[in-house]
């Protein structure tokens, strides 16, 4: 059974967790991946990387894209044009 997530602290937590499995242990079956894990293959391709490379910290966006917006500079909200 799934844990209920109470807050965003762990939502975070779990998040991160989730990170760490899908990088580090889950077996992939993608094209030239034979089952291993990203790190794993990175390993394999010459790359001395050491797990803390695979852990990119999961962030909540929803603040992110309304300070983005409130700051003004790039306005992620604006449809763009093509020429």
């Amino acid at each position: 059974m799934l844990p209920y997530i109470k807050s965003e602290k762990e939502l975070l937590h779990f998040a991160g967790k989730w990170i760490w499995w899908y990088n580090v242990k889950r077996p992939h079956f993608g094209r030239g991946m034979n089952g291993k894990p990203p790190l794993e293959r990175l390993k394999d391709l010459g790359y001395n990387l050491s797990e803390e490379f695979a852990l990119l910290p999961p962030i909540i966006l929803d603040d992110v894209s309304t300070f983005w917006a409130v700051r003004g500079g790039n306005n992620l909200l604006a449809p763009y044009k093509w020429k």
